[in-house]
């Protein structure tokens, strides 16, 4: 293996959302007897600078952190938002769709840490953004989200 760094953390992440997001909506519409809609576009390593489709998921790239060196390869950290966005003018939809997709894809990472090569971890604060336009009542929830591994030289 060669070194991907950021780039490399944010296209396996991708990989295995995209491949296995479907199943995750069907599953948590079953849960909690919704009807979430698919998530209908993926934007990779930074939010769209115009009004995006929603359901939309980001995943924005953040930065990356050496953990350690060796001779021959380089430990890692690449930290990544998954960042949500969900529009509905009911505020309490909105709100509990934008959670039932957090805790969706959450369970997708914590699911997909061998498949991905990664180690995932949660390390800081789920937040939820202000409401972002009058119609249609677009709001985000941002996953801060660190990827590990050992990459060789």
């Amino acid at each position: 293996m060669t070194l991907t760094l950021l780039e490399g953390a944010i296209d396996a992440l991708n990989t295995y959302l995209t491949a296995n997001i479907m199943a995750k909506v069907a599953d948590l519409n079953s849960r909690y007897s919704d009807d979430m809609p698919d998530i209908k576009i993926w934007y990779l390593g930074n939010t769209p600078t115009a009004e995006p489709e929603y359901p939309t998921v980001v995943i924005q790239g953040i930065g990356m952190l050496p953990k350690a060196q060796r001779a021959l390869s380089l430990q890692m950290q690449n930290e990544v938002n998954l960042i949500v966005f969900v529009g509905d003018d009911d505020v309490e939809v909105r709100f509990r769709r934008l959670c039932r997709y957090a805790l969706g894809l959450i369970e997708l990472c914590n699911a997909g840490e061998g498949s991905m090569g990664y180690h995932v971890y949660f390390t800081g604060a789920i937040t939820v953004t202000d409401t972002m336009d009058t119609q249609p009542f677009l709001q985000g929830i941002i996953i801060p989200v660190i990827l590990e591994q050992i990459e060789d030289f």
